[in-house]
């Protein structure tokens, strides 16, 4: 009794690309969320130093520079959940990279994030 060789059955599959991951959207999402929450406070310290006014005048300009960076942060995580200006984003997250430890790791994830090529695209941007 002869029998047919069985061929292998063929298997569609991807090309593993690293930096092409099904998830980018997602980890935009949690990023855009953890700027809402890292601004949030900055803002509200700030605000708080500038309503007690209680610093010395030759450093009355830290709370407005607290306040507009936090509303910063806060309006870049925004953008990021409707995918406008990416460049603020990039920016913000670089400044964030001065607060170390938190704000280092915020800042290199979302600087990270932003560089995907899904993420790129679905800004509608092909560079920076």
């Amino acid at each position: 009794m002869t029998s047919e060789p069985r061929t292998p059955e063929i298997i569609p599959y991807e090309t593993p690309n690293p930096r092409v991951k099904k998830d980018d959207f997602y980890y935009l999402k949690v990023i855009s969320i953890c700027h809402y929450v890292w601004g949030a406070p900055v803002a509200v310290i700030g605000l708080v130093a500038w309503w007690t006014d209680a610093a010395d005048p030759a450093t009355r300009w830290l709370p407005f520079v607290l306040l507009a960076y936090g509303v910063l942060t806060a309006a870049s995580g925004y953008f990021m959940r409707i995918r406008q200006f990416r460049v603020l984003s990039l920016i913000i997250a670089a400044l964030t990279c001065i607060w170390i430890p938190l704000g280092t790791i915020l800042g290199i994830s979302t600087i990270v994030i932003l560089h995907r090529p899904n993420i790129q695209a679905g800004y509608g941007e092909t560079g920076l």
